[in-house]
């Protein structure tokens, strides 16, 4: 018994167009499909959100213990983290307060940082030109030779990274970073 499969010869007959009720039934089913999909990445957002901020945590501390090892290949070793921020901080002069803000420590924190590296030669006090009242922090040259060697050194470890990540990841992610530094938990509208 030969079985008609709506061949005959070389022709093909065209597939039955699908009632209205398969129609709905298949845009249902697409839109079910592209539901899922989407729950899907919200559940991988929401995942890689909750490691966020540890995942910053780990980079940080990965990238300090970096900076204390470079430094310690120096022999400088009576120089804390925050005090070479300081110095980074300090290029552009600023007063005692926004140093303080921008490394989230208290004034007298800071102030005394200042006075330690001041003592060092690494940094100096000047009046503000624009407010006599205050006084700003700079570099001073033996501090901008510290940050030139520790630079370096850095150089190295970054490249290291800038391989991997390629150079215009790296750039965003610097950008990136810099502005997650600028948040303030009292600013955000909670």
């Amino acid at each position: 018994m030969d079985v008609d499969l709506g061949m005959h010869g070389d022709r093909t007959d065209p597939l039955p167009e699908p009632d209205e009720d398969e129609q709905r039934w298949l845009r249902e089913r697409q839109a079910a499909a592209r539901a899922e999909d989407s729950r899907r990445e919200r559940a991988e957002l929401d995942e890689q959100l909750d490691h966020l901020p540890f995942a910053l945590r780990e980079a940080s501390r990965s990238v300090d213990d970096l900076v204390a090892h470079l430094l310690r290949r120096e022999a400088v070793t009576d120089l804390p983290l925050t005090a070479v921020h300081l110095l980074v901080l300090a290029r552009t002069p600023r007063p005692v307060v926004a140093l303080a803000s921008r490394l989230r420590v208290s004034p007298q924190a800071a102030g005394r940082m200042v006075s330690v590296l001041e003592r060092r030669g690494l940094v100096e006090r000047a009046v503000d030109p624009m407010d006599r009242r205050q006084r700003l922090v700079s570099t001073t040259e033996a501090g901008e030779a510290l940050l030139r060697m520790v630079r370096r050194q850095l150089f190295v470890a970054v490249s290291l990274v800038a391989d991997d990540l390629g150079d215009e990841r790296l750039v965003a992610l610097v950008g990136e970073l810099a502005d997650l530094a600028m948040i303030e938990p009292d600013r955000v509208p909670w």
